[in-house]
């Protein structure tokens, strides 16, 4: 598949995945109190394993065994999971924003990093996966 092809779909998931993320994210800070930074947290946790199926089956048709893939995405959702912490932390901490004007800009910043480890690391299906 075509690297235009993959980034348009990786976006059109992450879309779906992201509308997911902040739904629940304003749900737990608007009708359960949850603090900005935790409910940022547990959504885009929670948003991610839809995010890898869809890219998993649609984006990057990826024939690598579960057990290979599945701990890479892991770590991919780790960093995902500290980047959009600590940056979502110093967006509110360090700057006035609105949250979900900081969890948009936060959420931009993390899509590049996670779109580089799919596809060059979680479902790579060259000879020679990086890092393994």
């Amino acid at each position: 598949m075509s690297l235009p092809i993959q980034l348009s779909g990786f976006v059109a998931v992450g879309a779906i995945a992201t509308m997911f993320q902040y739904g629940l994210m304003a749900t737990l800070i608007n009708f359960f109190d949850v603090s900005t930074v935790l409910a940022s947290t547990l959504s885009y946790a929670v948003s991610a394993l839809l995010n890898y199926g869809l890219n998993r089956y649609l984006v990057f048709r990826s024939q690598v065994r579960h057990v290979d893939a599945l701990p890479r995405f892991v770590a991919t959702v780790l960093i995902g999971l500290l980047l959009n912490a600590g940056l979502m932390y110093l967006a509110l901490a360090v700057l006035p924003f609105h949250w979900l004007f900081a969890q948009v800009l936060v959420t931009l910043t993390v899509m590049v990093s996670n779109f580089l480890l799919s596809k060059y690391w979680v479902f790579y299906t060259g000879k020679t996966p990086i890092g393994g």
